[in-house]
């Protein structure tokens, strides 16, 4: 009995088109890349979720008790705000796209950033946060032009933020691409496939 949960389970065997090239399809086949969006102001964060607290008790059957009564703490000037300050955190946003890069690719970046030095006087933990800024950057294709130095402030002033770019970095890296199962027949048609 198969133990694999459905949702690792491997998608059944198509049949090859007859005119199936395989020089042709592996001169074809792309590294994996990944996406991960980073928020500039991630700071309205706190005025986002406080005017969300205050919407719940303004709209609360009681909201009287709270004293919430004046104009400037309606329901609508609330939702209005709230509005323009989540315009402001999406508008912030810059999705970066990361390419995944082979294991030899890898050690080679890493040798080569010893080599020039970059990492002398370091202890083995900050060495390894300098090796895998610039493994980072060079593996970051959108937006372009980003450098060490640019990842550094990113790691300073919003490490959460950078930890889950290096973790999509990683992933690229390391974990095969995975597609899900179409759940009808029409979102199969819309994504397409072999037999298209």
């Amino acid at each position: 009995m198969d133990t694999t949960p459905a949702t690792e389970q491997a998608a059944p065997d198509l049949p090859l088109p007859e005119n199936f090239n395989l020089d042709e399809w592996i001169s074809g086949v792309r590294s994996t890349v990944r996406s991960c969006t980073i928020y500039q102001r991630a700071d309205l964060l706190a005025e986002l979720e406080d005017l969300e607290r205050r919407l719940q008790l303004v709209e609360a059957e009681d909201a009287e008790e709270f004293g919430i009564e004046d104009a400037a703490d309606s329901a609508e000037a609330l939702n209005a705000r709230i509005d323009q300050v989540y315009k402001q955190l999406l508008d912030s946003a810059v999705t970066f796209k990361v390419e995944g890069r082979s294991a030899d690719w890898l050690k080679a970046k890493e040798k080569e950033i010893v080599r020039h030095s970059m990492t002398h006087g370091m202890n083995d933990e900050q060495k390894a946060q300098v090796v895998t800024r610039h493994q980072l950057a060079d593996a970051i294709i959108q937006p372009a032009g980003i450098t060490a130095e640019h990842l550094e402030v990113l790691e300073e002033v919003a490490g959460a933020q950078y930890r889950r770019l290096v973790a999509t970095f990683f992933a690229a890296c390391s974990q095969a691409p995975t597609v899900s199962a179409p759940t009808s027949p029409s979102s199969s048609a819309k994504r397409g496939g072999r037999g298209r």
